[in-house]
């Protein structure tokens, strides 16, 4: 090797040890000195790569911890919510269940906290599974009536689509979660939030609408920043201008979209567009079946089965010709009618069937 070269390599190991790798070490020399010096600009760029993933895991980190603070924040009103009830009076066993599962659920969330100081930060969502979307939803969804009704506030969860999207679970949640939360928060009492969900072509959409105090124009295009806060709304809330950044980042993370228009002090409309999962859109009649309500299914049994004894009872006429069978039928259907309407009473006024006309 020439003492030029001996003295490049050495150079570039000098450098190395100093960690100045952004300057990127040049390649000369023959085929054989060619060779060390790729492997020393190998190097130099998996150190360069290490130190940049050890930024970016340090600034996860502390997202993490604040998002965790952030996500806290909402259990807590829950809980104050519920107390508030109690302390009024209110004699009601599910808020004394609702507050011990609320206090699980930040339990669960500083244990996950302390658990991610031991691991390597994983990108967000990283344990995606099928997630039935409706009923999901609408589970997540109501969640939140009961807070809302303790401000006072109109809440409405319309839709459960059958479909099924790709996504964490708990990532998903906190999408709703900080949503509804905000729409609770910044409308004030009296007010109305309307949350619903449909499906829009290959997109299941989420719509969280409120008529609360609004974002201003100037604001709108900054929302999603990390630690953005509107100057006068949401720093007398304590909010520390993560919730919406952390939504749009599960949301970018599932391939969707996220949009909102918004008047100052007229309200806001989010709109959350999720891709469906491909090949789970469709579903079989049993399943369709299966996802409806209760009453509504209970209504089908009366309805077609009193349909089928009729017609049962016609075609034993046609075989036997027998008058008294043909009496029957024609008897039949004004009273399964009467008993059909009884049963509708029963379960509409007492939630409760009667099965008068089974």
């Amino acid at each position: 090797m020439k003492r030029k070269t001996r003295r490049s390599v050495y150079d570039a190991i000098a450098q190395l040890n100093r960690l100045d790798i952004d300057t990127p070490i040049s390649i000369e020399g023959d085929v054989y000195e060619r060779r060390i010096f790729k492997q020393l600009e190998t190097l130099r760029r998996s150190m360069r790569d290490a130190r940049d993933k050890n930024k970016a895991d340090d600034e996860k980190r502390k997202v993490m911890i604040a998002s965790v603070a952030h996500d806290l924040k909402t259990p807590l009103a829950v809980i104050s919510g519920y107390a508030e009830s109690l302390s009024d009076g209110m004699d009601d066993k599910d808020y004394t269940a609702l507050i011990l599962q609320k206090t699980e659920e930040m339990n669960s969330q500083v244990l996950t906290l302390v658990e991610s100081s031991r691991n390597e930060i994983q990108s967000i969502g990283s344990i995606k599974e099928s997630v039935l979307f409706g009923e999901f939803f609408k589970t997540e969804a109501l969640k939140y009536e009961k807070l809302a009704q303790s401000k006072k506030l109109t809440f409405i969860v319309k839709g459960a689509p059958y479909v099924t999207v790709y996504a964490n679970r708990q990532q998903l949640a906190r999408v709703l979660q900080n949503l509804i939360s905000n729409a609770i928060k910044y409308t004030p009492s009296g007010g109305k939030i309307v949350v619903k969900a449909k499906k829009v072509g290959k997109e299941v959409r989420v719509i969280v609408r409120d008529n609360g105090s609004g974002i201003s124009g100037e604001s709108l295009p900054f929302i999603f920043d990390k630690f953005y806060m509107e100057d006068k709304s949401r720093t007398v809330s304590g909010s520390n201008g993560l919730g919406l950044y952390i939504t749009k980042e599960i949301v970018d993370d599932l391939s969707g979209v996220i949009e909102v228009k918004s008047k100052k002090e007229k309200g806001s409309r989010f709109v959350v567009r999720i891709p469906i999962e491909e090949g789970k859109i469709r579903r079989t009649i049993t399943e369709a079946f299966d996802a409806l309500p209760h009453n509504v299914k209970t209504f089908l049994y009366l309805f077609f089965g009193g349909i089928l004894c009729s017609l049962y009872r016609f075609q034993k006429f046609y075989e036997t010709r027998h008058r008294a069978t043909l009496i029957a039928g024609i008897l039949l259907i004004p009273l399964f009618l009467l008993g059909w309407a009884a049963d509708f009473f029963s379960l509409v006024v007492c939630d409760r069937i009667t099965l008068v006309a089974d």
